[in-house]
């Protein structure tokens, strides 16, 4: 059974000034609180101005992820919940999750379905094919780059599943390249960058309602925001907390998030003597507060797409030190709103932190740099603008074409 929220009761041809309004079905593997949660939240509720509207489905995060389910629900965005939609392989839950969301899309009858996230991706293009509805995947990180058979099996499904995309929203330019190489020439066409978006004056502003207790005299403070996965390396944070502490460097690591991860960190961290110097504050339904009062944000990723946490950091004035993977260097500008480290080793990471934290002045110019250009080139409107011309494209018929479903 596919339990609803009460705002998704509305029928399927909404009016909006006499004119029908077109029907638009997002699908998220789950809404743990991180990049496409977030970006639904900031498009969503600016499209029905745009004269799209229509429900998001959601299946479960994982335990330690967080849920937005409800503040999406909040700011008027008709939510379902897919019992059976769960992220990891399961014959029988996904066969059972492919039902739901059949019957939910003949429902609702929407005139595009937009896909995020890697199950949400597989099984909701299935369905739109299937019912013969144009669909849009977004890619959320580099999935292709994974050493040796996951990285070729990624490639191999997703070529599978591109015959039945009509568009493929790429986070930035260096994303789309990627995409360009993983795909093939005869997909190139349907690839186009939207970059994400970030209410930099709402982030900003929640921040400062809320203060945090700053560190004390003389210290300075590191901030990571992401899960505690493999993916995100945050063990070369820790090393190279380690690294500053023993170059007299008086600082601490503050670890915003949490996952599967966290005891091995924690033990890290005891192992190099820096535990008392390592606050794990696990996840936060409002991170903005602890952004406002770090130093610096860092990042020490292998793989990332174009990571929500250095535009949150941005927003707030705060300069980041990131490595060279994925989109980052496409947000952030190395030496204007931070550092972006190629070889992101702990010894590298500590010495552009180092570079950052030595240079008060410096560091201001480089928050002051990131607030402007989130505001200039990352706002909500221009993501809801985009995204809704993308999909004025698709039911003209001026995107990508894809064969019939047998």
């Amino acid at each position: 059974m596919v339990a609803r929220d009460r705002a998704s009761d509305e029928p399927p041809d909404r009016t909006r000034e006499g004119a029908r309004t077109k029907r638009v079905v997002r699908i998220v593997t789950r809404l743990n609180r991180g990049g496409p949660s977030r970006q639904i939240e900031a498009l969503a509720p600016r499209l029905p101005a745009r004269g799209w509207s229509g429900p998001v489905l959601a299946g479960w995060p994982e335990p330690g992820e967080g849920d937005a389910f409800e503040d999406l629900a909040a700011l008027g965005v008709p939510v379902v919940r897919v019992p059976s939609l769960r992220r990891g392989l399961s014959p029988r839950l996904d066969a059972r999750a492919l039902r739901e969301l059949l019957a939910l899309l003949e429902r609702e009858a929407p005139d595009v379905v937009h896909t995020h996230q890697g199950k949400a991706g597989a099984l909701g293009r299935r369905a739109a094919r299937r019912l013969g509805i144009p669909a849009v995947h977004t890619f959320h990180g580099h999935h292709f780059s994974a050493p040796g058979w996951r990285g070729w099996l990624a490639r191999r499904v997703e070529r599978q599943l591109a015959r039945s995309t009509n568009a493929i929203v790429a986070l930035s330019a260096r994303q789309a390249d990627d995409l360009h190489c993983a795909l093939g020439p005869r997909h190139a066409s349907r690839i186009v960058v939207i970059a994400p978006a970030l209410d930099a004056d709402a982030f900003e502003s929640a921040a400062r309602a809320s203060p945090v207790p700053t560190p004390a005299a003389g210290r300075t403070r590191i901030l990571f925001l992401g899960r505690l996965v493999p993916v995100k390396r945050v063990d070369r944070l820790i090393e190279a907390l380690a690294l500053l502490r023993a170059r007299a460097r008086d600082a601490e690591l503050q670890l915003v998030g949490d996952g599967p991860l966290r005891p091995e960190l924690e033990a890290l961290a005891t192992q190099r003597g820096v535990r008392e110097h390592v606050q794990v504050l696990g996840t936060l339904e409002r991170p903005q507060p602890y952004v406002l009062a770090a130093d610096v944000v860092a990042l020490s990723s292998s793989s990332e797409g174009t990571p929500l946490a250095l535009l949150e950091a941005m927003a707030c004035g705060r300069p980041v030190v990131a490595p060279d993977v994925g989109g980052i260097a496409d947000l952030v500008e190395d030496g204007a709103q931070g550092l972006v480290v190629a070889g992101p080793t702990p010894a590298a990471l500590a010495a552009a932190l180092e570079e950052v934290l030595a240079d008060p002045d410096r560091a201001r110019a480089m928050g002051a740099a990131g607030a402007r250009r989130v505001r200039e080139h990352f706002g909500p409107e221009r993501l809801a603008d985009e995204t809704a011309a993308l999909y004025d494209r698709l039911t003209m018929g001026e995107v990508g074409r894809v064969p019939s479903a047998p």
